[in-house]
């Protein structure tokens, strides 16, 4: 059984030298043999908890530590968010993030927000210390076997800061645009006036920079808004 790591009373509030960590991941033998790895290297643990709504206060108060080690697969809320909402609140804790998800979506998101790193579960413990030390001193880390997934996910968001905001209806017609309906038939199809859609089409031209529907649709589909 791992042991409870919770300080309480004065105590969790007692800042010594060393090298303080929260740990927050609702597997309890993850957190233990965590807790049972950092310690043995001089990490003190000031809290091991299973929920954001737990960690939380632990990163808002004066004793916040050097170090948090979050799961973003939480019971409440998850992980990405709480970091937000800590760093939000101008917690002086760092972040690093030990997790089994592999969706770069997330990754980036984490990263984004605040993290100062991202491994996966699978990485050995002298990985796990070598980031918690790093970290701890202000510097960065992530998992070797993320950064290509991450990477295609910066350029995906790259590339989509290139593509127009169109709206719902918008697509709506340009779909239509593309196989080939005129004016008159998107209108009867999608039960609009014509003025309207003529309307959908001047925005969606501007959009695009083009002037004419074949232009439209040939941009579209090198935006990738169209296949």
């Amino acid at each position: 059984m791992p042991r409870s790591c919770k300080q309480s009373g004065a105590a969790a509030h007692i800042r010594v030298m060393g090298k303080h960590v929260l740990l927050c991941d609702n597997q309890p033998l993850f957190r233990g043999a965590l807790t049972a790895l950092l310690e043995a290297r001089g990490f003190t643990i000031t809290a091991a908890v299973a929920s954001a709504a737990e960690a939380l206060p632990h990163l808002r108060n004066g004793a916040a530590p050097e170090l948090a080690i979050i799961d973003v697969e939480l019971p409440d809320i998850p992980g990405v968010t709480l970091i937000r909402e800590a760093t939000r609140e101008r917690s002086p804790s760092r972040f690093l993030v030990v997790s089994a998800c592999t969706d770069p979506r997330v990754m980036y998101e984490a990263l984004h927000c605040g993290a100062a790193g991202y491994l996966l579960k699978t990485a050995q413990p002298a990985e796990i210390l070598e980031a918690a030390t790093a970290i701890s001193r202000g510097g960065s880390t992530l998992d070797p076997t993320a950064t290509a997934a991450l990477i295609s996910e910066i350029r995906r968001r790259g590339a989509d800061t290139d593509r127009p905001a169109l709206t719902r209806r918008e697509y709506e017609v340009l779909h239509h645009l593309s196989e080939g309906r005129s004016a008159p038939e998107i209108a009867n199809t999608l039960y609009l006036a014509a003025s309207t859609v003529r309307s959908h089409l001047n925005s969606l031209y501007a959009k695009l920079g083009v002037s004419d529907r074949a232009a439209a649709v040939a941009q579209a589909m090198r935006l990738g808004l169209i296949e």
